[in-house]
């Protein structure tokens, strides 16, 4: 088998999910207004093929929410914080055009603690998940979701004491996720390498597929695995970060 048949366009890997679960998950890398724009574009090219697999929702990490429970969106919502940035603004308003109904599931402000700490943390991710799973019963049943979240919340393994959203949603739904993460080549900071280093090997691979494509757990092509506990990896060669970094980098999930 040639290499090359291994990769797959993203909109292929979110088609693919479709087929093994009703909710794939879908992240973008941001720390503050700092940001990939690429992860949000891409987000927004992947949206046909999700809406052809008969997906009418999606549920948002960046969306305000307050009060209790989730809630369900079908106008475009204020441009504050993240939702206003340029990229965000037409992910949504690509979703919206499809007739798409948003869902905001984040956990309210008073619901996260301040200041943050791996308690409040750990709540967030838990409240998240229950959200989601709030969300998922109003539906149609087994109508398929996206969700798109930030950074690794969608993670389906915890690291130390952090346990993510992504391992909350499978306990309290007992659904699997497809999960795709797009960071592997991304760096929010210089002081944190990308898992993946973009070679000159690696870079020509990616033109080939217009600068982007991926590959998804026991499909990957020779030298490359899926990175972390997702079930597929995009890589880039545009991981530009726009946006101003915070006064004070340090990592956030």
């Amino acid at each position: 088998m040639h290499a090359d048949t291994c990769w797959m366009t993203p909109s292929q890997i979110v088609a693919d999910g479709f087929r093994r679960s009703p909710v794939v998950m879908m992240n973008e890398g941001h720390h503050g207004n700092s940001r990939c724009a690429r992860t949000r574009e891409i987000g927004r090219a992947i949206l046909p093929a999700a809406h052809a697999a008969g997906c009418r929702h999606l549920a948002m990490e960046a969306l305000p929410r307050g009060g209790a429970g989730p809630r369900f969106v079908t106008a475009r919502p204020d441009p504050i914080g993240y939702v206003g940035h340029p990229e965000m603004v037409a992910l949504i308003d690509a979703a919206i055009d499809l007739g798409w109904t948003l869902i905001a599931y984040e956990a309210a402000p008073d619901d996260r603690g301040a200041p943050p700490n791996l308690e409040s943390t750990n709540a967030r991710e838990l409240h998240q998940a229950r959200n989601l799973v709030e969300a998922l019963a109003s539906i149609e049943p087994e109508a398929p979701l996206l969700v798109w979240c930030g950074n690794h919340h969608h993670a389906k393994e915890a690291a130390v004491d952090w346990i993510p959203m992504g391992v909350r949603f499978v306990q309290e739904s007992g659904i699997d996720p497809f999960c795709i993460d797009q960071l592997a080549t991304v760096s929010l900071s210089p002081e944190h390498a990308p898992n993946i280093e973009l070679t000159e090997e690696l870079t020509a691979t990616l033109d080939r597929f217009g600068g982007t494509a991926g590959f998804i757990r026991g499909g990957e092509p020779p030298g490359y695995t899926v990175c972390g506990p997702f079930d597929a990896t995009i890589l880039s060669t545009d991981n530009r970060v726009v946006g101003d970094p915070p006064e004070i980098w340090a990592p956030r999930s």
